[in-house]
């Protein structure tokens, strides 16, 4: 009978059976150790971020009561209207204080934290002598956790027996005036976080065409004209990378002000966005789950309208009178 069986198969299936099993062998062979090696990190990205996002979506619907099952129920979007648009809400009020100093941060620390490496990757661009030196000690701070360098700081700035104020003699209280605790934070910040940019900066740099930068000096162009002209255009993706990054990142600052912040008496002045977020998280009241949930995804959604702003407005336009404006310019400088 298995004989028959065999006999009746037509050879096509046969061989349809054959290459479908050669295929998937040779996919294995080919993207097996990849998903053996990525496998792992699937697993946490799964259940570390994904599912925490889809779930805390989910809860920003609801009042959401973690002690207790029962005071668990449907609200919609009245969440998110208390926190967006109730002017008398206190959640409203912290929410956008938070937003606030967060924006005003991101002015600030993005445009160090790009302008800042760049230039020092310039500088050790040149090769000058001790560069490997200069280059160690500028990423350095990037390898250092938050906690351990804020405390450091905190010993370095205080204004009984820190070493900084000894050292110039002044009397300025860094760490409970919350005008100053932000000098402090934001210099933090810039020491702490322009490594990895500076990194991104000098390797773009080492790629930058050299012929092209001969052949500028050859007719004249100068040492700042070189750079304007010839460095920066080749090493715009990067740039636009560093800004990218710079901006996400410091939109969720909050481990410089929890350290950095913790003397201040009024905290609402150095609280940021998810600050606020992480400070009702930890609070005694169980019921605010939901409205929390809500801030982190108002918050989430402005980032990604910031980035697609930031997305359009540097990308690159062709076509339409782009090309002829370039030719009209080239033919008018002969």
């Amino acid at each position: 009978m298995a004989f028959e069986s065999l006999k009746r198969t037509p050879s096509s299936s046969l061989e349809e059976y054959a290459l479908h099993e050669e295929k998937r062998r040779l996919f294995l062979k080919k993207y097996g150790l990849g998903f053996l090696f990525l496998g792992p990190y699937l697993f946490f990205f799964i259940v570390f971020f994904l599912y925490p996002l889809f779930k805390g979506a989910i809860i920003s619907f609801y009042h959401y009561n973690i002690a207790d099952p029962t005071d668990i129920f449907f609200r919609g979007f009245q969440n998110f209207q208390k926190i967006l648009f109730s002017s008398n809400s206190t959640y409203f009020q912290s929410f956008w204080n938070g937003m606030k100093n967060t924006v005003i941060a991101v002015l600030i620390l993005v445009p160090f934290s790009v302008v800042l490496p760049l230039l020092l990757a310039a500088l050790v661009n040149v090769k000058p002598f001790g560069n490997k030196f200069f280059r160690a000690v500028l990423y350095l701070p990037s390898i250092f956790p938050i906690t351990a360098t804020a405390v450091i700081f905190l010993n370095m700035f205080n204004n009984n027996y820190g070493f900084l104020s000894a050292l110039f003699g002044n009397n300025i209280n860094w760490l409970l005036d919350a005008k100053y605790n932000w000098i402090l934070i934001i210099v933090f910040c810039l020491w702490s976080g322009i490594g990895g940019n500076f990194l991104i900066f000098l390797a773009a740099l080492q790629n930058v065409d050299p012929m092209l930068k001969e052949a500028s000096s050859i007719d004249g162009c100068g040492p700042t004209k070189r750079f304007i002209y010839i460095t920066l255009p080749q090493i715009k993706p990067q740039l636009i990378l560093c800004f990218f990054t710079a901006t996400i990142g410091y939109m969720n600052l909050y481990g410089q002000n929890y350290m950095l912040g913790s003397f201040v008496s009024d905290k609402k002045q150095i609280a940021t966005a998810v600050y606020v977020i992480q400070d009702l998280m930890m609070g005694t009241d169980f019921q605010v789950y939901g409205m929390v949930s809500a801030m982190a995804i108002s918050l989430g959604f402005f980032i990604m309208l910031i980035s697609i702003a930031q997305l359009v407005a540097t990308k690159e336009r062709k076509g339409g009178s782009h090309h002829e404006r370039e030719y009209l310019l080239a033919k008018r400088q002969g």
